[in-house]
């Protein structure tokens, strides 16, 4: 065993005690209400999300990289306006910033 495979099954052993959807075969992967989730989040994110306003294009990039995953890619319209979006957060001299108006890094 290695270090991080330790320490996986001591992940998964923690939350399996939260989680209570789970068969004989293992938990079951709730695909349409993550997929729900998901666009619900390229779409407007609630007031818990206000401390992680510069973390905008990261919570984008895992949304639309899990919808990739899934095979559930957004609508059309929600696909440009997330690409609009990440368009304003590049800076003109370079890199990427937190939102829209923040510092590059």
């Amino acid at each position: 065993y290695t270090t991080s495979s330790i320490q996986q099954r001591e992940t998964e052993d923690l939350v399996s005690g939260y989680l209570r959807i789970a068969d004989e075969e293992g938990f079951k992967l709730l695909r349409e209400e993550h997929v729900q989730f998901l666009r619900s989040g390229l779409e407007r994110l609630s007031g818990g999300y206000a401390s992680l306003d510069a973390s905008r294009p990261w919570l984008c990039y895992w949304a639309l990289h899990a919808l990739a995953i899934l095979r559930a890619p957004p609508p059309e319209p929600l696909l440009l306006r997330s690409a609009a979006f990440l368009a304003r957060c590049q800076h003109p001299a370079g890199g990427f910033c937190g939102g829209p108006g923040q510092l590059p890094h």
